[in-house]
């Protein structure tokens, strides 16, 4: 009895060591966690100290410009082309024309059999609607087929003239004459920066075209360049041989400029929207004769929409074919 009474007495002591087991060991389980997660988070500081110091970003100084990035070198932007720049010099055709501050950029397609005719497109890409569908058109199509193209950026002008609209059945405006010397035709609000620089910008993607195999050029231009492309070819018709003129303003024809250049025996298409009625397109043909113009002067109807350009740009492919 007295052993068994001291037995169970061991019982208490032995129930408490047993519990007292799973505790030290938790305990143990907790040091050790305790130390993989300051390793865990000592680590993770570390990262985020030494993250700027190898993520700095790159400046533009740290890009080298390569020939293949640009036409020539990298070139300040001027005129229309400052705000497109950086897209434009990614085209292979996109080339630098000017010198110094008077730089901008051009698009120049040579022909893949040049037949010595130059087309030098006076657009931009600012306008939209058909005359930017007509001109690209024309800028990739002609030089499949002999004709190299030259498409210029030109900065954005709005004068009084072309601004009007043409009104059904009237006649083309005439306008006075022009001194040779003057750098464009007079507009009516007088001769502006923006004017100089397209004259300056046409003259020199003419020369571009005849620096490449071109005997001479013909301008493609709409209302809003019609000015220059008339002032130009009244000035250069040695080197300058025809224009297509693509859905232009009646008031934007310069008569004693049209007189001065039917006399060399300048070609000239007239693409006017198919919505004209019959009044008006004898008017506009009057026009053209009135200054000396009859074999070589072509009128077409093109339509508004749909297929017009298509249809526009391949009038100007028969015209270049057969009047040249």
């Amino acid at each position: 009895m007295l052993r068994g009474k001291s037995h169970l007495a061991q019982l208490p002591e032995f129930y408490a060591t047993m519990f007292k087991i799973p505790a030290l060991f938790d305990q143990q389980i907790h040091l050790r966690f305790a130390a993989v997660l300051s390793r865990l988070l000592l680590s993770l500081f570390l990262f985020m100290l030494s993250a700027p110091l190898t993520a700095q970003p790159e400046t533009a100084d740290s890009t080298p410009t390569t020939a293949e990035s640009t036409p020539d070198t990298a070139q300040p932007d001027t005129g229309a082309a400052s705000q497109e720049s950086a897209q434009k010099l990614d085209n292979p055709e996109a080339i630098w024309l000017g010198e110094s501050d008077a730089q901008f950029i051009g698009f120049f397609r040579p022909a893949i059999k040049p037949a010595g005719i130059g087309v030098a497109i006076l657009a931009n890409s600012n306008y939209p609607s058909l005359n930017d569908d007509l001109f690209m058109l024309s800028y990739q199509m002609l030089a499949d087929y002999g004709w190299s193209t030259l498409r210029m950026m030109l900065p954005e002008i709005q004068t009084q003239t072309q601004a009007k609209a043409i009104p059904e059945n009237s006649a083309p405006t005439t306008k006075p004459a022009v001194d040779s010397e003057d750098a464009n035709l007079a507009q009516e609000s007088g001769t502006t920066e923006p004017q100089k620089e397209i004259d300056l910008r046409v003259n020199l993607s003419v020369k571009h075209l005849l620096a490449n195999d071109n005997r001479f050029a013909v301008l493609l231009t709409g209302t809003n360049f019609a000015a220059q492309a008339f002032s130009h070819a009244q000035k250069n018709n040695r080197t300058v041989r025809g224009i297509a003129l693509w859905q232009v303003n009646s008031a934007a024809l310069n008569q004693e400029a049209l007189k001065s250049l039917s006399a060399t025996n300048f070609q000239i298409i007239d693409i006017v929207a198919d919505t004209h009625d019959a009044a008006w397109i004898n008017e506009r043909k009057r026009a053209f004769a009135l200054a000396g113009f009859s074999d070589n002067y072509l009128l077409i109807q093109s339509p508004t929409h749909g297929i017009g350009t298509l249809h526009a740009s391949r009038r100007i492919r028969y015209w270049l074919e057969t009047r040249f």
